[in-house]
């Protein structure tokens, strides 16, 4: 899985590409945490638009569950707003759904264009 993140003036953008891996997502993630609290930015773009594979419902949920532990060890005080993008049946919107009963804002979408419309 590749990834690649970059940094605009009010918030971050990582796309990720390939094959999916459940390790790599987790670490992708992580990856984008880490660039955008360095950078004190709290908005975050995940495009998973370009994976290919399939997660269980047990993986998404120990995936909402590891972004929100992550985020925490991280800081307690900037909380972030992250956007997922992707279609069925890779995102679902389930593990956000966790993370966001944890405390953080995260949304799923199914194209980029549906965020500016929130």
């Amino acid at each position: 899985m590749e990834v690649k993140i970059e940094l605009q003036a009010d918030h971050l953008n990582a796309t990720l590409i390939g094959p999916l891996s459940k390790e790599d997502l987790s670490k992708a993630f992580e990856a984008a945490y880490d660039a955008a609290f360095n950078q004190g930015l709290r908005l975050i773009l995940i495009d998973c638009s370009g994976l290919v594979g399939q997660l269980s419902t047990r993986d998404r949920f120990l995936l909402g569950k590891s972004g929100v532990a992550y985020w925490s060890s991280r800081s307690g005080k900037m909380l972030p707003k992250i956007a997922v993008v992707g279609q069925a049946p890779l995102i679902d919107g389930f593990a956000a759904l966790v993370a966001f009963s944890g405390g953080v804002n995260a949304r799923t979408f199914s194209a980029v264009n549906k965020i500016l419309n929130c």
